[in-house]
């Protein structure tokens, strides 16, 4: 069998006309020997009309047309212990479920924090660890934003609402005093 050189470049029609050349000078699919059956089969199956590849491997450099739709299956790397690297051109932002992401890490001890709208960035946090608490203490005054403090006791912690009220931006009122041998922590988010 003669064979078809099929370029990179080539459209479905190039193929197509230079398959049908092929199978003219052969004859009947059906007469051709088992051999060149199965490579002409072969050579069909390797082109797919819409994107002209059997697989992105042979494309050292492919490109989306349409978005990428993986169904029920996962993005993976075969090699061992190996990294997923996602990187955007320029000042593009890697965008995952509506959260955009920073470009560039934060400093040490910097967490990453939401502007509520979408937009993650790296800020400080203070802990803030007070003096001895008298027996039965339930209130302490913090300066802090609504929504962006979060308090321990003895290393636990509590939940905004049920626990302690933070309301105002000045207090914080627990629910249940505490022992003087308790510690509470204060961590207030920029």
């Amino acid at each position: 069998m003669t064979q078809v050189t099929v370029n990179l470049t080539d459209t479905f029609e190039d193929w197509r006309v230079k398959t049908n050349l092929i199978c003219a000078n052969q004859g009947d699919i059906a007469t051709l020997t088992t051999a060149t059956q199965a490579s002409l089969v072969a050579a069909i199956n390797e082109i797919d009309a819409t994107s002209g590849l059997g697989n992105v491997v042979d494309d050292t450099s492919p490109q989306l047309g349409h978005h990428l739709d993986v169904l029920d299956k996962s993005i993976i790397t075969s090699t061992t212990n190996g990294n997923i690297t996602i990187t955007p051109d320029g000042s593009g932002k890697i965008v995952l479920d509506g959260m955009s992401f920073p470009n560039a890490d934060g400093t040490a001890g910097q967490v990453l924090k939401t502007n509520g709208s979408g937009t993650l960035s790296f800020g400080s946090s203070i802990t803030e660890t007070l003096p001895p608490v008298s027996n039965l203490q339930t209130t302490w005054n913090v300066n802090y934003v609504v929504g962006r403090i979060a308090v321990f006791l003895n290393g636990v912690k509590l939940i905004n609402g049920s626990d302690f009220q933070a309301t105002n931006g000045t207090s914080v009122v627990l629910t249940t005093g505490v022992a003087t041998t308790d510690i509470i922590e204060f961590q207030v988010f920029a």
